[in-house]
């Protein structure tokens, strides 16, 4: 029965990870503006939240517990989504994308500060062996493109680092509370404070940028996030995040396939010491 738990739940953990494989590719065809897209993805997926904590008939009520913790958490992942999308609009899907998986690594020197479990050595050689990934992954030339990539890594390595710090806080949440119930939480709380955006930027979504959007708030935020939230609870973070690094060579594959977007030698170059030191920290905890 245990080994049929596990198992159970690794599949929830890697239907999570497809699901969320699906952002990169969907925030490259978009046109609207990030602040836009993702507020509104948050009040559509809200909305799905509750409609099947309804039905599933789960009582819905206000989270008091550590709630300033909930709040500073739901701006993170605000954040997060806002400036993954800024790293789509600049770069492509295999840039973007490699610039966010550089987050295991933040997590693992993070999770030891914050729940002050002892610190590995091994992290700080695979936090460097990080950058050495990343170092391959940057334009090398002087170009307006070049420029253009280097915005995105930028925005990439900023949404790692925040999306970092969420899953960290969120572990001792996600332990007391339900995930749809918290998730729908943050969701909720993420569109209120992107909700005066509205006032300061254009607000026209294109009727294909509405249905890219729909898919976002229900496949991608309220079913893909709500899984990877509730695996939390069965696994550690960082091991949680190292798993998810399935996400880069799917959503590759997904632009490759949809987009005809085809990733640089020196793209896959960093791309596999990114993946490959992803691996070994994996290795490296299962013996620990």
């Amino acid at each position: 029965m245990n080994r049929f738990k596990s198992t159970y739940n690794l599949l929830e953990l890697l239907v999570a990870i497809l699901l969320i494989s699906m952002t990169g590719p969907l925030g490259r065809i978009l046109e609207c503006s990030p602040l836009i897209t993702i507020l509104f993805r948050c009040i559509i997926g809200v909305m799905f939240l509750l409609i099947i904590l309804t039905l599933s008939r789960t009582p819905i009520h206000l989270i008091s517990r550590k709630s300033r913790l909930l709040v500073f958490s739901s701006f993170l992942m605000a954040a997060h989504w806002v400036t993954y999308f800024f790293s789509l609009q600049y770069a492509d899907v295999a840039i973007a994308m490699l610039s966010l998986f550089t987050f295991p690594i933040w997590t693992a020197l993070l999770e030891p500060l914050y729940y002050k479990t002892p610190f590995q050595r091994i992290h700080l050689l695979l936090t460097a062996m990080i950058l050495v990934g990343i170092y391959f992954i940057v334009p090398k030339e002087g170009t307006m493109e070049a420029e253009q990539l280097w915005t995105g890594i930028i925005f990439g390595l900023t949404s790692s680092v925040v999306y970092s710090i969420r899953n960290v806080i969120m572990k001792d949440l996600v332990e007391k509370e339900n995930a749809m119930l918290l998730m729908a939480h943050q969701v909720g709380i993420a569109a209120i404070i992107l909700l005066p955006s509205l006032f300061f930027i254009d607000t026209s979504v294109s009727i294909n940028d509405w249905y890219i959007i729909i898919i976002l708030g229900v496949m991608v935020t309220a079913i893909g996030h709500t899984l990877f939230l509730k695996s939390f609870r069965n696994f550690s973070v960082t091991k949680s995040s190292i798993i998810s690094c399935l996400q880069p060579p799917l959503s590759i594959l997904l632009a490759y396939i949809f987009l005809q977007e085809s990733p640089t030698v020196y793209t896959i170059v960093g791309g596999a010491i990114i993946l490959t030191t992803i691996i070994i920290e994996t290795l490296y905890n299962k013996q620990a």
